[in-house]
């Protein structure tokens, strides 16, 4: 209804009803990219862009999920008391609880975790009409009418480089609760990368292999010798990042371009920090933590609480265009943008296969295949050692006895055979 009202009534706001762009982030990436997979959409927007966040990047719910949730609230907030679950009853009773209750209650649910990977506890389900199936299976089905209207879109992706400031603020709140013990301060290290967080990104992605924890601790591991815990700390925070991030929005910018002559293709990656906006709980993290281009896009109140001197950046300018013309025909590039660093900015090409992307800072740069090596340890070498049968277990020993006794009965019964005949 709500993009039927848009479409509607856009034209008097000076809008195009034949070029609407929806876009998102982080979970509102998510619920765009679910829109994009609605057929029922068609025709209610045209473009899409999803900022650090897509379907690959979210759990679908079953049923079950939902009802598991609707008994943790009716048991915290004490709505029904029967012994058999009372919707009417139930939606009644929220609607008498204050914000606070709800929002309460809602981040018990959502923070009852014991695991170093936070997975979404509250997201879409598969209910048989809108998302009608989980999303690996309606874009590996080239014809199904979700993936024929998802490459119909123009469709831009994009992340920052360190969107594990997030998970870092879970191993804070898991600490604080106790429930695993480390000096977070002064970094993480290898044991607990590869006998905790590896094994919990595992269970999340790869259906708890123990090939990929093992994958995961050895391509995540710091062989250095200086600042050890250091270094190591931002190689498993750059893991969180590249497994529930830039792998999923990588996965989904190949299914969109692949040999798509429908709807363009872009990526973008972000990396330009801001001191004290929206910084992560540790002070070795210096990336661009999650949301940070949000910043740079609505800029004002956003930087009123910085120090002076950081409160302008020629970015700001630069990236609002990006977002506003490059789905638009016009190459971003020809604009009148103030960037005291480059004459002229570089043209964002299609992702194509080439993989290009635009690198997004202070100078803004043009390059292909986002970090090629760990992508494909992600979405291909990982998903096909774990779908490998097992190696058969080797013979035992009172197994090999009894085929070391039978060999020389076949020799000798051949050689009677060739000697008769």
């Amino acid at each position: 209804m709500v993009f039927q009202w848009v479409k509607s009534n856009i034209e008097a706001f000076g809008g195009n009803p034949s070029a609407i762009t929806i876009f998102g982030q982080s979970s509102g990436a998510m619920g765009v990219s679910f829109h994009m997979l609605i057929p029922y959409n068609k025709g209610l927007f045209q473009r899409a862009i999803v900022q650090s966040g897509t379907v690959f990047s979210s759990p679908v719910l079953k049923r079950s999920d939902n009802q598991n949730f609707m008994n943790f609230l009716n048991s915290k907030l004490n709505c029904t008391s029967s012994t058999q679950f009372n919707t009417s009853e139930f939606v009644q009773c929220l609607k008498r609880k204050s914000s606070a209750e709800l929002n309460g209650v809602g981040s018990e649910y959502l923070y009852g975790v014991t695991d170093t990977h936070q997975a979404i506890s509250i997201a879409p389900s598969i209910d048989g009409e809108l998302i009608i199936a989980d999303p690996d299976v309606l874009l590996s089905d080239k014809n199904s009418y979700a993936y024929k209207f998802f490459r119909s879109l123009d469709y831009m992706a994009g992340t920052t480089n360190g969107e594990a400031s997030h998970f870092l603020g879970v191993l804070s709140y898991l600490n604080a609760v106790q429930i695993i013990n480390i000096n977070l301060t002064d970094g993480i290290s290898n044991r607990f990368l590869c006998e905790k967080v590896s094994q919990d990104m595992a269970k999340v992605y790869f259906k708890s292999s123990q090939k990929a924890t093992k994958a995961l601790c050895n391509k995540y591991s710091y062989h250095g010798n200086e600042d050890k815990l250091v270094q190591q700390g931002i190689l498993v925070a750059d893991m969180n990042t590249d497994l529930y991030f830039i792998g999923p929005t990588v996965k989904t910018l190949k299914v969109h371009e692949n040999k798509n002559t429908g709807g363009k293709t872009y990526q973008y990656f972000f990396t330009k920090t801001v001191p004290g906006l929206l910084s992560a709980p540790v002070s070795w993290f210096t990336k661009a933590p999650h949301g940070t281009e949000l910043a740079f896009l609505f800029g004002g109140s956003a930087f009123n609480s910085l120090p002076a001197g950081q409160n302008s950046f020629s970015i700001n300018d630069s990236f609002k265009a990006l977002l506003m013309w490059v789905f638009k025909g016009k190459p971003y590039n020809s604009l009148s943008i103030k960037n005291p660093n480059s004459a002229s900015l570089p043209t964002w090409e299609e992702y194509g296969e080439d993989k290009n992307y635009l690198h997004l800072d202070l100078n803004i740069t043009a390059n292909r295949d986002l970090f090629q090596d760990k992508m494909k340890l992600i979405l291909e070498d990982i998903p096909r050692i774990i779908s490998q049968p097992p190696n058969p277990p080797p013979p035992s020993s009172a197994c090999q006895h009894s085929l070391s006794l039978f060999l020389p009965l076949v020799a000798f019964i051949s050689y009677i055979h060739n000697f008769i005949f």
